[in-house]
This record gives C-alpha cells, sequence and structure tokens, in this order.
C-alpha cells in the first residue's frame, strides 16, 4: 500500500490530484493562470471544492487563455455570476480578469509568466524535509515576497498563503511529507540518519546558546524584561479539539492530530495557533486542554475536533516571550506579577498564541515568539 500524505484522504478526486498534479512543476502559462484562479477562488473555502468544479472553471474560463479572459467585460461577468457550475463571487470574479490582464503585462516585460513566478524560488523547485503535516507552513518568506510584487503589478487575491499554496500545487516547493510516496518521485532524498545527526546538532548549539544566555544573565543579575499591555480581543471562528493530557508537552501532539484533520479536509489556517488552558488552578498533570486554529468557514466535525465561536475577551492582559518553550516561567511570573500590581485578578483560561514556533520556520527555538494572554478584571 502506497504511504500518501495525511491530507489525500480517500475521496478519489483528492487522491488523483495527489497522486499526479500537487507538487508537479509547473512551466506553462495556461496552467500557471489556471492554478492561480483556483486558488484565489478556493480563498474562505475548502480545496476539494474547487476541485470539484475545475471542469466547471475550464468551461466557463474559456480553458484559461488569459488573453481571452482578459478581455472578458461586464456582460460576461454577468453571465459568470449565474454560472451555478463556479464560485459566484464578484470580486473573485473581477480578480481572475484583472489578473489574466496584470498577467499579459508580465509576459510583455519577462518573456513568460513562467520566467517572472520561478524567480522567487531561483528557477527550481525548494524540496523540503516535513515528517508531518503540523509542519508545513501556511506561508513563507518566498510567498510573502511574491505576493507584495504581484500586489505592485496588480494581481487581486494573492495574500501569502494563496501565493504559498501556488506554489505547493505547481511545484515550486515540494511540500510531500518524507513518508510519502510521491516525495522521492519528485526530487526529495531524505537521509533518516543525516536528519537524526542535524536535529541533534542543533539541539547542541540550541543548548549552547540557552548556557551562553543564561551566563549573561547572572552576570547582569537581572532576567528578561517584559512588557504588559492590557487589549480587547475579538470573537473568532476556530477549528477547536478539547481533552485532558497527561503533561503540558502532550499539547503537541493535540496539534498534530488538528492539523492532519485540516488537511485532510483541504482547510487552512488563517491565523496563528493557540493553545487554552482551562483549569483554575495550577496543575503539572492532568491538563484540561484545548487547542485551537482560526479558520474561515466551519467544517464537518470529526475525531474531537469540531468548529467553535472562541469568545472575545474585553480585556487581556498580554505579554510576548521570544524563545524556546523552557523560558515561559519567566514571562508568567512577570505577567503575574504585573496583574497584581496594577489591581487586577485573573478572570477565565488562559491562551497562548504561537507567532512563531516550532518547524519548519523556524527551526531555532531562540527564535519562537508566543503571545501569553491571561483575561482579567479589576479587583
Amino acid at each position: 500500500m502506497l504511504n500518501r500524505c495525511a491530507w489525500a484522504g480517500t475521496d478519489p478526486l483528492y487522491v488523483s490530484y495527489h497522486d499526479t498534479e500537487w507538487g508537479v512543476p509547473v512551466h506553462d502559462d495556461r496552467l500557471l493562470f489556471e492554478f492561480l484562479v483556483l486558488e484565489g477562488a478556493q480563498a474562505g473555502l475548502s480545496w476539494i471544492t474547487i476541485l470539484r468544479k475545475r471542469e466547471n472553471y475550464r468551461a466557463a474560463f474559456d480553458h484559461f487563455d488569459p488573453q481571452l479572459v482578459a478581455r472578458y467585460d461586464e456582460k460576461r461577468v454577468a453571465e459568470l455570476l449565474a454560472n451555478p457550475g463556479i464560485v459566484r463571487n464578484r470580486r473573485k470574479i473581477e480578480a481572475a480578469i484583472q489578473n489574466a490582464r496584470a498577467l499579459l503585462t508580465v509576459q510583455e516585460e519577462f518573456g513568460s509568466f513562467d520566467a517572472y513566478i520561478w524567480q522567487f524560488v531561483g528557477g527550481k523547485p525548494m524540496i523540503n524535509a516535513w515528517t508531518t503535516m503540523a509542519q508545513i507552513p501556511a506561508e513563507t518568506a518566498e510567498s510573502r515576497a511574491m505576493s507584495k510584487d504581484l500586489i505592485r503589478r496588480g494581481f487581486r487575491f494573492v495574500g501569502p498563503t494563496i501565493c504559498y499554496a501556488h506554489m505547493q500545487a505547481t511545484g515550486m516547493v515540494n511540500d510531500h511529507t518524507v513518508d510519502c510516496f510521491r516525495y522521492r518521485e519528485l526530487g526529495g532524498e531524505w537521509d533518516r540518519k543525516a536528519w537524526i545527526q542535524q536535529q541533534v546538532g542543533e539541539e547542541q548549539a540550541r543548548l549552547a546558546r540557552v548556557e551562553a544566555r543564561l551566563r549573561q544573565i547572572e552576570q547582569e543579575d537581572k532576567m528578561p524584561s517584559y512588557e504588559v499591555v492590557i487589549k480587547k480581543i475579538e470573537p473568532q471562528t476556530v477549528a477547536s479539539l478539547r481533552e485532558v493530557i497527561p503533561v503540558p508537552q502532550d499539547v503537541g501532539k493535540m496539534f498534530e492530530r488538528l492539523f492532519t484533520y485540516l488537511g485532510q479536509r483541504g482547510v487552512r489556517p488563517v491565523g496563528p495557533s493557540c493553545a487554552i488552558w482551562h483549569d483554575t488552578e495550577y496543575r503539572e498533570k492532568d491538563l484540561d486542554t484545548e487547542v485551537v486554529v482560526p479558520i474561515a468557514e466551519a467544517l464537518p466535525a470529526g475525531n474531537g475536533i469540531k468548529t467553535v465561536q472562541l469568545p472575545g475577551v474585553a480585556s487581556m492582559a498580554c505579554t510576548v516571550h521570544q524563545g524556546s518553550y523552557e523560558g515561559f516561567s519567566q514571562a508568567y511570573a512577570a505577567l503575574m506579577e504585573w496583574i497584581g500590581a496594577n489591581g487586577y485578578r485573573i478572570a477565565g483560561p488562559i491562551r497562548e498564541i504561537y507567532l512563531r514556533g516550532p518547524g519548519p520556520e523556524p527551526t531555532d527555538p531562540t527564535t519562537y515568539v508566543t503571545e501569553i494572554q491571561v483575561p482579567v478584571e479589576k479587583v
């Protein structure tokens, strides 16, 4: 039995797309334009929804011939808005037409859209080595650079997340997990022994940096300072998994389950992940824990995961910790001291927002960035 990326699931259409298209380098301008339109149409929806409408899109958009799409007028827009076989969203339809026009301009400057778009990865696929779905990013420095330049050139619906999905689909990056049969077929070479040695080396380097920092702190005779602010947090639609875990470190396994479930359904996060600690008293084991990821639309419940509305909080005391999770105690101590000193008390579950975390970007724990949020009220 072939091993596939977890997101491929069992839907024949999804499996076929995974096995024959996803991650295959594309250098045809028409097909590159097709993926650009489809990725834009997918925004806020699941990818399987778009795949099921793909043939309808090809018929409706003249098989994605940018020369023809660029000439669409308001009458054609009205026809597309009346077409039940595609996503009938005016902004997305108008963006597809504008993107065709912008693509023609790029072709005039670079000779082809292919020559332009592949420059963001140096003209050849970037080969990653993810061992789990949870490691795969929603965006990267390359996708952010691509998004910024596309927007400057007049393209629409080309945010960093959409651009990274486009890079994955068109083979600019190989994001198949290393256990997937397509990983090696598309040029991936993963040496497990070398990878373990690399991880050991990185961990040793991290420990060396921690020891150096501790020596510096001893010399300064003080611990890092933390700025605390009070802010209002708005409600959010999130995918949620809540259960009691034996120890705090098991939260990583919860996130892996959550991201795998989202990947299998083609749902992409629209914000940073978050852990919520529901226990009202400090505990070191058997913790009531919830992990959530912001999403654009509700998804079917399953495997303990469901869509919920994360409540807003009128007064949230927040501080940002930069560094590995081992240093959380310092941030928590500073935050709790500030809360007491300023006449507040804790009024709800504590949240940890992982603005930048483990795998794949960055891999150095000293560069992790986490915002700790504590609901508070005046005493």
